[in-house]
């Protein structure tokens, strides 16, 4: 059965507007119209918005008739929702639908179920990342302990168990290729201690734990601001390139520039 909403069948009926063009054509060249003319080109224009009128509204009553019939169906909740989702990641619309299906564990770009979800780790449970990548590092720990709202983590769903985390907070480096690029701002984000268990690997779960991590912060930020990394290998950079980073320098490190980023 054919999935069709009510605009869709419109605009395949060529009356998606509810307004005529009519005038719209008559009007693109002047024509020097004299009174009669002009009177006998407002005749015109009014009989073919009713014409208009008219066909649309049965285009209305045809489409209604099918979904009656069950020839057609009309796209559920989801489908809509996805359908938003898959628009441009600038607009509010989509960013709220992709939001919204997260929340309710769905992949907005395919539609099925996920089997992960991604939050902010509360303060108790920032203790469970450290040392979870078998280096742990004071100062880091130190870090986070005291910007407890940068660090994230991704857990699988029915288990709740933690499957990796990363942090985000603001560029801050000190490196120079960073702290001197053009989009750099005080506000700009710098991604930090990515990392998955080895169980978890080979999942996408690092790729979508990211793209989810960034999205969200854009979105606590209200604003999009550029994000920026640093990789210790060519190798590692490889993860990143698929999401949209770009390497700024031979050191490594990398920039997402936002609205360049299909990430919403």
């Amino acid at each position: 059965m054919m999935t069709m909403t009510l605009n869709d069948y419109l605009a395949h009926r060529g009356v998606l507007s509810p307004f005529s063009d009519f005038m719209l054509d008559k009007l693109r060249i002047p024509h020097g119209l004299t009174a009669r003319g002009w009177e006998r080109l407002q005749k015109e224009a009014e009989k073919a918005r009713i014409t208009y009128a008219e066909k649309r509204q049965q285009a209305i009553r045809e489409y209604n008739a099918l979904l009656a019939s069950g020839e057609i169906q009309a796209p559920s909740k989801l489908q809509r929702l996805l359908a938003t989702a898959n628009g441009h990641p600038d607009n509010t619309s989509t960013q709220a639908a992709r939001r919204l299906l997260r929340k309710r564990g769905i992949d907005w770009k395919t539609g099925e179920n996920l089997n992960y979800y991604v939050r902010l780790l509360a303060a108790s449970e920032v203790k469970d990342i450290f040392g979870m990548n078998g280096y742990p590092d004071a100062s880091a720990e130190e870090w986070i302990q005291d910007n407890p709202d940068f660090a994230w983590g991704i857990f699988e769903s029915g288990t709740e168990k933690l499957a990796g985390y990363c942090t985000i907070g603001y560029a801050d480096t000190g490196y120079p290729s960073i702290d001197n690029y053009p989009l750099k701002t005080a506000d700009s984000l710098y991604l930090s201690d990515v990392y998955v268990m080895p169980e978890y690997r080979h999942q996408h779960m690092a790729t979508n734990m990211i793209e989810e991590v960034i999205a969200m912060r854009w979105h606590k930020e209200k604003k999009k601001e550029a994000v920026f990394l640093s990789t210790l290998t060519d190798d590692l950079q490889k993860l990143y390139l698929p999401i949209g980073f770009i390497p700024i320098d031979r050191d490594g490190n990398m920039v997402l520039i936002p609205y360049a980023s299909q990430i919403g």
